[in-house]
C-alpha cells in the first residue's frame, strides 16, 4: 500500500469520482512502464476474487446444509449426494452468487451500496442483539443470586444499553439515507 501511494498520488485516486475503473495497483504497475506487470496483477487479482468467491460458496453452502440439518432453514436443503456433497446447499448458494452478478449489470450504480447496505443492517442488529442479550443475562444472573463472572464487560449492561442506543441510531440513519434504504 506505501508502495501504491508513494508512486500515484491520492488525489489521483481520488479524482475516479467513485467510478472504479481499473485498480490503482494496476495503474500503479501500468505507470512503470514493466512489460507485462499490469496484466500480471489483473490475473492475480482475477484468481483472487476466484478463490475468495469459492471460499464464500463453501462457507455458505456449508452454513446453509448445517442449518437444514438443525432444523433452523428448510430441511431439503440438509440431503447431501451419496458422496457427502450437499448439493442442494450448493445450489442455493450458487443462485444467490448469479443473482449478485446479473444484479451488478442491471444496477452496476447500485448494487455496492445495496449489498454494502444490507450487510450493515446485518452487522448492527446482531451487535444489538447481543448486548440486548446480555442486559437480560446481567439481570437474570443478579436475580438468581449468582455470583459476578469473571469475565465482565467494561461498564456493564449500562456499556450494553449505550450500545444499543448508539449502533439504533446508526441503523434509524441508515433508514433515511437513500443509498442504503435497501437493508430496512
Amino acid at each position: 500500500m506505501f508502495i501504491v501511494v508513494t508512486l500515484q498520488p491520492w488525489q489521483v485516486s481520488a479524482a475516479s469520482g467513485g467510478d472504479v475503473k481499473q485498480s490503482q495497483f494496476v495503474a500503479v504497475l501500468a505507470s512503470t512502464g514493466l512489460p507485462g506487470a499490469a496484466d500480471f496483477m489483473n490475473f492475480v487479482l482475477i484468481i483472487a476474487a476466484l478463490s475468495a468467491g469459492n471460499g464464500c460458496l463453501y462457507a455458505g453452502t456449508r452454513m446453509l446444509h448445517s442449518l437444514a440439518v438443525d432444523h433452523m432453514a428448510p430441511r431439503w436443503m440438509a440431503h447431501t449426494s451419496k458422496n457427502g456433497a450437499p448439493r442442494r446447499a450448493v445450489a442455493m448458494g450458487s443462485l444467490g452468487m448469479v443473482i449478485a452478478v446479473v444484479l451488478s449489470y442491471v444496477l452496476p450504480s447500485k448494487v455496492f451500496g445495496m449489498f454494502f447496505g444490507v450487510l450493515i443492517m446485518g452487522l448492527l442488529m446482531t451487535w444489538i442483539y447481543i448486548s440486548i442479550a446480555h442486559i437480560f443475562f446481567r439481570k437474570k444472573r443478579d436475580e438468581l443470586g449468582l455470583s459476578p463472572s469473571n469475565i465482565r464487560l467494561a461498564g456493564g449492561a449500562t456499556m450494553s444499553k449505550f450500545i444499543v442506543a448508539i449502533l439504533s441510531v446508526v441503523a434509524v440513519y441508515l433508514a433515511f439515507n437513500p443509498d442504503y434504504v435497501i437493508a430496512w
